[in-house]
Order: C-alpha cells, then structure tokens, then sequence
C-alpha cells in the first residue's frame, strides 16, 4: 500500500506560518541588534574602565578619570561627582568631579542623609531623582547651574558605604531603571578600583615606613657597629697602656688575648702566646696536673663569686720565677665561659715588706737596746753615786744613738713627703770631708782601717745645705768603714769634672752582688749582714739629699774587691 502523502493545502499552510515566524525574527533581530551592541559596546567601555582604574596608583586622578568615564557610559549624563565619607562616618565630601575646579575647588561637605548623595548614602541603594526642582532633598552647592535630574548610587564595599557616585542631566527625567543600573556597575567598579588604590596607597605607605625603618636600622646598626668597633679600640688602647699585665682566655685556658705588660712581664712576644694554654709559663715546681688541679679550684670559686684574687708563682721564658698576684674575674652575657686575667709582679714589693719587717724588728731592738741601757745605767748611778759620771757618760751615748735613729726615721718621713727645706750657701766641698774626715777617723782607727782622703789645693765651691751635704758623706763614710773588714782601706776623693764637682767614697770591703745593686738606694733595704748595724735608711737619705740638690749619686761594685759611691754636683765658679 502506498504512503499517503499530505494534502497540499496542509503544507502550503504550514509553509506560511514558517514564512511568517521567521518575518517575526527577523523583525525581533532588527528592533534589538542596535540594543545588543549597545550594550556590548558598554561592557567592552566597563572593562576598559575597570582596567584604567586598577591601573591607576594616584587616588585623586583615580577618581577624577572615574567621574569622567562614568559621565561618558551614561549617555544622558552631562556631569558627574564622587562624594566619599571621612574616616569617622560623619561627614560627607565631595573629592572629584567634573564642576570642581582644581585644588577641589566647589567641592561640598554635608552630613549623610543630607542631599540627594546623602540619601543615596543612607538608604545604601540606587536614588533616581526626575526632578530636582520638585525635590526637596537636592542641595544645589558644587552641582553644574543646570541640573534638573539626578541618579546616584551608593559606593558599598563589603558591606561598607564609602561613599556616591552622582550624575546629572539638564534634561528632566533623564535617567532611565538601565542608567541606574549601569550607573551601580559602574559604582561597583569604583568601589573596587578605590580599594585598589586605597590598599595600593597602604603597601606603598607601610613600604615606605619600611624602608625608612630600615635605613634607621642600618644607620643604627652602623652606628652600633662604629661604637662597638671604638668601644672595643678603646678598652684595646686602655688595656695595651695598662703597666699591669693582663690576658684573657676561654674555658679551656686557651689565651685569646695579651697586652703588652705581660709579655714584657714575662719575657714572650704576643704572637707566642696567644693559642697557647695559660700551664705554659706555670712554675717548674708545679706539675701538669697539680697546676690543672689548682686553676679549676679557682675558676669555681670565679664561678661562685665573679671575681677571685690571689699569688702563685710564674715562669718566665729565660727560666726565672717570680711571685705574681693575680685577679681573674668571669666575663658577662655572651661571653660565658670566658675569662680575664690581671697579673702583676708583687716581688719587689714582698721584698720591700720583708725588709721594712726586718727594719721595724731592727728599730725596735736599736730602741730597746739603748732604753736598757740607759734604765740600767740611772739604776746603777743611785747604786754607785761614786761612778756616777761613767754612767751618766754610758746613758748619754745611749740617748745620742736613740736620737740619731729617730731623726733618721724622721728625714726618710720628711723626704717622702717632700717636706724637707734646705738652706743653700755658697759652700766648699773640702770644707765639707775634712769636717767628716775628723769625725770618722777615731771610727776607722778602731778597726785599724787606712783612712785617707784626697782634694786638689783649689776649693771646689757649691750651692748646698751645709749640714745635709755633711750628712750625705758621712753616711756614705760610715757604710764604708762599717763594711770594710780590719786591714782594709776607705779614701775619699774630690775633683772638678767639667762643670761638675764629684765626690768618690771607695771602700776595700765584701763589694755588692749585681743583682742588689737597683735595690740598693731603696728604703729599708740592706746588703746583707744586718750585724754591722744601721737602719737601712743611710743610703736612701743620701740620695734624696743629692738629687733635692740637683745631683745624682750611683754605685759601682765587685763582689770580694769593694764598692765606690759618687756624688756628682754642679759646680759654682772659682773664689777669684
């Protein structure tokens, strides 16, 4: 059976209602494509404004250029204003727009809900006013004279107003629901830009305050650094000038550090010691161990107590030892473990006491001695009235002996203070050992000593205290003979030397060990054999005498041949 085809009125029916639908389409296409590409020719101009926007890092030319591009989208507009609130939310400001002058010339400041933008502002969505004229919210200040309608759209921004964007028109009813609607695209693309820019403004901001930070802190640290680098030449500077040896190690005992009063204190150059450990000049007579022993014995106690004090015996690089005190103290924060050292030679100065122990003990006997005597001679002189002056003799020699210790104590008092005076005189020298020569000579005879003294005819003339100059050459007289054995010889001499008078005091005695010698002048000080008397103060007198008058003294000497003591002193012009 055939298919049955449809009738051809059917078909010739449908075909017009396809005729006629496809006329309406095209009718459709025509009325809307100008629309379309309105509005694609809008989207592309947002775009284009969205990306101008965010491009731009200057808010106010930000603002302005969005004015402008928004008066430009909205075809019925002819001018434009963004209004923003204050930080505080209470008040409004008009900061662009296209009837503001430069500087922000005619721009307003209202409270919100005041005005058209306040409004807008305060009820947070799109106000379209056709008529400014019948509406009483418009304020006329900074808008163009001829304003008639008014769109605005509030600028919100995560749920925060920040502000309008305000269009006008001097065309009544102007803006259609489609400008509002563009004219809230266009807000919300402000809002963006503005935040943009806004947070752009903080990072630039916060980077500036951080770079200035940092330059403050690289001038600081600079600063820092310059101080610390003076800080530390300085203490350097101090610690290199210090007459007291000093060193500083690590907990190991490694030396770190030596400034130059040790290594002249102890014979080694810096380089020698420093990475070396501080055992290196201990004392021979103490082992490895012993000394390791007693060096952490006292870093406890430098521990416990910051800062210990006492003697031990060092070595130097030739071999010789000396008693040392040392204080050794740990250093502060940063520096635990470390330690610094001050060290000085106390020798001498034990010497010294030892020898002023011995002269306080030697005083004391010379006093006693004497005192006995007298007490013992006044006790015999009321027992034996009949040799009362023997005794009353006895006792007066015992008085005139206390005496002459007494006032030695006193001249080296006086002398150490400075506090002696003298009274200069145009004096001769021969004057002078012949006076002492006369008082000596029974001494010398006693012990069989040949007492000579030799001076040119001429008299040698000089500006001196009489008396003490008497006392300078019979201290050095009486050494001589004190110290020259029976037998023996002690001559003195006189003579000019250029423009000097030298006086020499030679002896046959025991001589002088070298290494006595610098400690001879020193007070309290005695060349051994305490037996032959004295207080150790002679030669100390002498030589401050001497050099009160401008002179000097030394001593030459040779151990089992005899010493020599010379005075030289200036010399005045010859008697006419």
């Amino acid at each position: 059976m055939k298919r049955t085809d449809k009738p051809r009125a059917a078909l010739a029916q449908e075909l017009d209602a396809a005729r006629q639908r496809i006329a309406e389409l095209e009718g459709i296409l025509a009325r809307d494509t100008p629309s379309l590409e309105v509005h694609a020719r809008t989207f592309a101009q947002l775009l284009q404004l969205s990306q101008t926007l965010n491009s731009s890092e200057d808010i106010d030319s930000f603002l302005n250029q969005a004015v402008r591009s928004a008066v430009f989208l909205v075809a019925a507009a002819d001018s434009g204003s963004i209004q923003l609130l204050d930080a505080d939310g209470e008040t409004v400001r008009t900061v662009a727009g296209t009837a503001m002058g430069s500087g922000g010339q005619g721009a307003t400041v209202f409270k919100p809900g005041v005005g058209v933008a306040g409004a807008a502002i305060a009820a947070r969505r799109v106000v379209n006013v056709a008529d400014v004229t019948e509406d009483p919210r418009f304020i006329h200040a900074g808008m163009p004279r001829r304003v008639r309608s008014l769109v605005v759209a509030p600028l919100i921004y995560d749920d925060r107003v920040l502000g309008a964007l305000s269009l006008s028109s001097a065309q009544a009813a102007a803006f259609t629901s489609t400008d509002e609607a563009l004219a809230e695209l266009i807000a919300d693309e402000v809002v963006i830009a503005l935040e943009n820019a806004r947070l752009i403004a903080r990072l630039r901001d916060a980077e500036e305050r951080l770079r200035k930070l940092n330059a403050a802190l690289e001038r600081s640290a600079a600063e820092r650094a310059t101080a610390f680098e003076r800080e530390r030449a300085l203490s350097l500077h101090i610690l290199d000038a210090l007459g007291e040896g000093v060193y500083y190690t690590d907990a190991a005992g490694k030396i770190l550090y030596v400034n130059p009063a040790l290594c002249a204190l102890i014979g080694y150059e810096a380089d020698e010691l420093v990475g070396q450990h501080t055992s290196s000049f201990r004392s021979l007579a103490v082992s490895e161990a012993q000394f390791h022993e007693l060096r952490n014995q006292v870093l406890e106690e430098t521990e416990r107590a910051g800062t210990v004090r006492g003697e031990v015996v060092v070595r130097r690089k030739d071999g010789a030892e000396f008693d040392a005190e040392y204080t050794i103290s740990k250093l502060g924060e940063g520096l635990e473990g470390r330690y610094v050292v001050v060290m000085r030679d106390v020798s001498q100065v034990k010497a010294l006491q030892a020898q002023k122990d011995r002269f306080i003990a030697h005083v004391s006997h010379e006093l006693r001695t004497p005192l006995s005597n007298i007490i013992t001679r006044l006790y015999l002189t009321r027992r034996q009235p009949e040799q009362q002056d023997t005794h009353l003799d006895a006792a007066e020699e015992a008085a005139r002996r206390m005496r002459r210790l007494i006032e030695d104590i006193l001249d080296v008092a006086r002398l150490e203070h400075g506090s002696m005076t003298l009274q200069r005189e145009r004096v001769v020298v021969q004057d002078l050992i012949d006076d002492v020569f006369k008082a000596e000579r029974p001494h010398a005879a006693s012990k069989a000593i040949a007492f000579t003294c030799e001076a040119p005819e001429e008299p040698l003339f000089i500006y001196a205290d009489p008396a003490r100059m008497t006392q300078v050459i019979s201290n050095l007289v009486v050494n001589a003979i004190n110290y020259t054995p029976s037998g023996g010889a002690v001559t003195v001499q006189a003579h000019a030397d250029g423009a000097f008078t030298v006086i020499d005091v030679r002896d046959t005695g025991p001589g002088i060990p070298a290494d006595m010698l610098p400690q001879l002048f020193t007070p309290f000080f005695r060349a051994g054999q305490e037996e032959k008397g004295g207080t150790g103060l002679g030669l100390t007198i002498a030589r401050e005498i001497v050099e009160a008058h401008g002179g000097t003294i030394s001593v030459e000497s040779e151990v089992g041949r005899g010493s020599a003591f010379t005075v030289r002193l200036a010399l005045m012009g010859r008697a006419p």
